[in-house]
């Protein structure tokens, strides 16, 4: 019992070390999805700049990380994001993801910004990220995003 617990202190002083490092400079960020992808080799650190409000354009950053040692690694893939609403059957307007910048222009390594994020409604949402490799092969990773507001799904939230 005593490893389980030092284990998960050390696990959780590793996260929330790695978070406050990784998102240095955003206003209030929400750490929304841990991503693997290659066989557990690349990690996509998803977050939003501010909690997402229904109906409001959301930022969502999505930083990639070498697996192993959790620093920004270059990501050759193209990426796409699609928001889905299992429970609608629907999703929302397509998402527009670019490079990110640093206040002197310069392109921050793995980092990039989804742009034209809106959650139309109140619920429970599916972020899609799929990579896609120079011979076209995808692989597609989801987390959750649930939102009050702007439909109400028969008090299923």
């Amino acid at each position: 019992m005593k490893t389980v617990s030092k284990m998960a202190a050390i696990v959780t002083a590793l996260f929330i070390g790695s978070f406050a490092s990784a998102h240095e400079g955003h206003d209030h960020p929400q750490l929304a999805g841990h991503l693997s992808y290659k066989q557990n080799a690349l990690h996509i650190h998803a977050s939003f700049q501010a909690t997402p409000v229904v109906g409001q354009e959301s930022l969502l950053v999505l930083e990639a990380k070498d697996a192993k040692t959790h620093q920004a690694t270059q990501l050759n893939e193209n990426i796409e994001v699609v928001l889905w609403m299992p429970s609608m059957g629907h999703g929302s307007a397509p998402t527009q993801v670019e490079r990110a910048v640093d206040a002197n222009g310069n392109l921050l390594a793995g980092v990039f910004n989804v742009r034209n994020v809106y959650f139309i409604m109140g619920g429970e949402w599916e972020v899609r990220v799929t990579l896609t490799d120079a011979e076209g092969v995808q692989e597609t990773k989801s987390f959750k995003v649930t939102l009050d507001g702007g439909h109400d799904h028969g008090g299923h939230h």
